[in-house]
């Protein structure tokens, strides 16, 4: 056959000896232990040799592919769903968190709002008791100049 298998290995794609970047043992495809001037790898290790000599092979590849684009799109949307989810949970959260802020804030007032009014009262019943010992007083010693 005229095409045959593509080979993909880290040697064949970058070339070996001279500069090339070293080549870890045991590497998988296109997984360079370290590039010439750069500190970090890059690993493509997910990627394989496909054989093109046939339409049957590369139609499965493909078809691999489609499946694989299909998977992410509905992960992707899965992911949309769930943050979006996550999102409505938290405002329904925040405005509940708010509602109970409010819901207290107005029992302290209404709380404040009731001594003060008890407290007035008190203060009045105080007042006019006081006012009634004195008329009370006064009285009696009215009478007691009449009996003198």
């Amino acid at each position: 056959s005229a095409l045959g298998t593509i080979d993909l290995t880290a040697t064949a794609l970058i070339g070996g000896g001279g500069a090339s970047p070293a080549v870890a043992a045991g590497a998988g495809i296109l997984e360079v232990a370290q590039a010439t001037g750069a500190s970090a790898a890059t690993d493509f290790t997910n990627l394989t040799s496909t054989d093109v000599s046939s339409a049957t092979t590369i139609a499965d590849t493909l078809s691999n592919a489609d499946k694989a684009i299909a998977d992410l799109t509905t992960y992707g949307a899965t992911i949309g769903a769930t943050q979006t989810s996550v999102n409505g949970q938290a405002t329904f959260i925040k405005t509940l968190n708010e509602a109970l802020t409010n819901g207290v804030s107005s029992l302290i007032d209404a709380d404040m709002n009731e001594a003060s009014t008890r407290l007035q009262a008190l203060q009045t019943q105080q007042q006019l008791g006081v006012q009634s010992l004195s008329i009370a007083n006064q009285n009696s010693q009215i009478i007691l100049k009449l009996f003198q």
